[in-house]
């Protein structure tokens, strides 16, 4: 009776935490929406990640699927790695209905950004792109970029929060070798000739290559292709032209060798059949090496103009501190070299450091012109038509705007939402440059470079001396006294205990002049003697200050770099016996795990010794700087109970000082009968059962005497 009551309580507590458990699912989630980083990590195996070229820009995207009821949103995410890229811009896309209020807050790696709708405004469902932060390639290498789903949450209309359903994170590569049409710009008259080449750029161990490269077969038609493979043999999968576009498939075969570095697979001529635009880009391409795996590449496309008409604004820029909150100031919107030209619609957007206080139109030769203001979406409209076909240039309306902040502007037309007619109602093509204006004072640290002559990736050697390379930059409208302070910090363990160590390498002051003036931009160059410090991972810090500064989110940069003892180091690095406890006639396997803990490629043997006898050889592996390799072996099958020994040893390489760690050692248990457990394993159920037995037979007796 007792015992049944135990259970019985035992089952009640268990529906109870069931309960809780139920009802906070319900708190946490509403329906099956999720959020995306595009470009996102692959899901297929052998697909390489989205890859840009260092100086390329990419934009990142905030993407939700299936939203339902949202009122607002408040997404952080973080890269693994922030030294790859350089932040730029933001532009928050209209998916929430207005009116709503966003903010977008940086903090180190982490990103957050926050949007909620207001009174009348009603929630939405559906999917479609929240945010779009725009960086620019830095330095080479891969990250991450992961939503930090504890600080990440949808809002409802009544301010309840609700988490997304799932996350789906993004990653990108920055990477020197690269897939470009070049040159990168072209341009030509109606008839004439116009050339470019497909060339690889920075390319390791090459052994084949397919792409399709389109344009507009209107502007352009292709005359006339050329190809040619850096291989001795080589095997033709497609090579093929038709109206927009030409597609390649080949690569290296027996006896050819794989090939590193540029080279110009193809050579395009084309026919300019009208006057316009067309971009000259990749529709897909790929790169293998000689097994076969992807090699990551950035893609660089390139445009065809002839078009001359020019959209822009009188002065281009204006840099400036004494204009602050309050100021006015006007610009003038023109129209240069238009052909033909009779209605126009050009949507403008502007910063928030910026308000719009007045447009006024040249109405010499305009028989209707309009504007309108949107002070939420921040975007300014003028239309209009002009008396008769206009061909020239034209300053068409004076823009008025007031200070509202200290800060960097862009004013910059929508192209896709703006539109130029000739009499006939044709759209015309045109070109746009964008106004600038700083008011305030910011310098920032740009970019980090660290190089030595021996090295692989970020890990360097210690005793070998580091050329380290600030880019510093100031964006304000102010000349500048810039102090920069570069510094390491690391922490190490030392006699067992983890101990921090940090210490100034740099310190300089700098003079630089305002943005955009040709000293506005420094790359400070000194070298760092690594000689006695500890090995471990560093974190180099580059700091700048001024005597004012409006924005100090971007005068510390840091970069990750690794210092080890030897260049030089093969390492087995564990192995494991599966299962760990055997008992005689059966079957136990080693997993071994090696990896190449140097910097350069090194090619070694492994060998396998059970008991005292080589049961196994691998020879000649090849493993290149930071890369990792495991091996199977079977071990023998025993008919004796006893303790065994594994010991698996890599020959010292050539050069190679450390070799402790070119071994190791393990044991392995065989028992007697089949399905005996290890004396550990036994003794640890024995220790549970007789906890659990004198936890029931101590609560047996509270109750009786309670019922006594």
């Amino acid at each position: 009776m007792e015992t049944l009551k135990v259970v019985s309580t035992v089952l009640v507590v268990l529906a109870l935490f069931a309960s809780l458990f139920s009802f906070i699912q319900l708190v946490y989630s509403q329906g099956e929406n999720y959020v995306i980083i595009e470009p996102s990590e692959p899901s297929t195996a052998g697909v390489s990640p989205y890859a840009i070229a260092p100086e390329q820009m990419v934009s990142v995207n905030v993407t939700i699927k299936n939203a339902v009821n949202v009122y607002g949103y408040n997404l952080t995410f973080y890269w693994d790695n922030l030294n790859i890229v350089e932040y730029v811009d933001y532009y928050f896309h209209p998916f929430l209905e207005e009116p709503y209020t966003s903010t977008i807050t940086r903090l180190g790696n982490k990103v957050t950004v926050y949007a909620k709708s207001q009174s009348p405004a009603n929630p939405v469902n559906g999917s479609g792109v929240l945010v779009t932060i725009f960086y620019k390639g830095k330095e080479t290498g891969e990250s991450l970029i992961r939503f930090d789903a504890a600080n990440c949450y949808l809002i409802g209309q009544d301010g309840s929060q609700f988490y997304p359903s799932t996350f789906k994170r993004g990653k990108l590569v920055v990477t020197n070798t690269k897939i470009v049409v070049e040159p990168e710009t072209l341009s030509g008259e109606v008839n004439e000739t116009v050339k470019a080449n497909i060339t690889v750029y920075n390319v390791v161990n090459l052994y084949g290559i397919e792409f399709n490269v389109t344009w507009d077969p209107t502007v352009l038609t292709l005359t006339k292709v050329n190809y040619q493979v850096p291989w001795s043999a080589k095997f033709e999968a497609r090579n093929q032209t038709g109206i927009g576009y030409y597609s390649l498939a080949v690569s290296g075969i027996y006896p050819a060798t794989s090939y590193t570095g540029n080279f110009t697979f193809t050579n395009l001529e084309f026919n300019v059949t009208q006057t316009g635009f067309s971009p000259i880009t990749f529709a897909y391409s790929k790169l293998g090496d000689s097994t076969s795996k992807p090699i990551a590449h950035a893609i660089v496309n390139a445009i065809f103009s002839n078009v001359k008409t020019l959209i822009s604004f009188d002065p281009a820029i204006i840099t400036d501190t004494s204009k602050s909150p309050g100021y006015s100031f006007s610009v003038n919107l023109t129209i240069s070299e238009a052909v033909n030209l009779k209605d126009f619609k050009i949507r403008i957007s502007y910063s928030n450091i910026l308000n719009v206080s007045s447009i006024t139109f040249n109405e010499i030769f305009l028989t209707e012109a309009n504007s309108t203001i949107d002070e939420v979406t921040r975007i300014f409209e003028v239309t209009g038509s002009f008396r008769e076909e206009y061909i020239g240039d034209y300053m068409l309306a004076t823009i008025e705007f007031t200070v509202a902040n200290f800060g960097y502007a862009k004013v910059t037309v929508i192209t896709s939402q703006s539109y130029l007619k000739n009499g006939e109602g044709s759209l015309q093509l045109f070109n746009t440059y964008p106004f600038t204006f700083a008011n305030w004072r910011n310098v920032g640290v740009r970019q980090i470079t660290l190089k030595s002559e021996v090295m692989f990736g970020a890990k360097f050697v210690i005793g070998q001396t580091v050329n380290v390379s600030v880019l510093i930059e100031n964006i304000g409208a102010s000349a500048e006294n810039v102090n920069l302070t570069v510094s390491y910090q690391v922490d190490v363990t030392v006699e067992g205990n983890l101990t921090s160590f940090s210490e100034i390498i740099y310190e300089k002051t700098l003079f630089l002049e305002k943005y955009r003036e040709p000293n506005s931009i420094t790359l400070e160059t000194f070298t760092w003697n690594t000689t006695g410090l500890y090995a471990g991972n560093y974190y180099i810090t580059a700091n700048v200050t001024a005597e004012v500064d409006h924005d100090l989110t971007d005068n510390s940069l840091s970069k990750a770099i690794e210092l080890i003892e030897y260049a030089i180091d093969v390492s087995i690095i564990n192995v494991f016996i599966v299962p760990k406890f055997i008992n005689v006639n059966e079957t136990a396997t080693a997993n071994i795990i090696v990896k190449n803990l140097g910097l350069t490629n090194q090619i070694f043997n492994l060998l396998i010794y059970f008991d005292g006898e080589l049961i196994e050889k691998f020879e000649n592996i090849s493993l290149a700087g930071g890369a990792g390799d495991i091996f199977f072996v079977t071990l023998p099958v025993l008919s004796e109970p006893g303790e065994h020994v594994l010991n698996c040893t890599i020959p010292a390489v050539p050069g190679e000082i450390k070799i402790v760690n070119n071994y190791y050692v393990s044991q392995l248990r065989v028992g007697l009968t089949a399905g005996q457990y290890p004396f550990e394993t036994i003794l640890i159920i024995v220790v549970i059962v007789a906890a659990v037995l004198a936890a029931v037979i101590a609560y047996l007796k509270r109750r009786r005497h309670s019922l006594a």
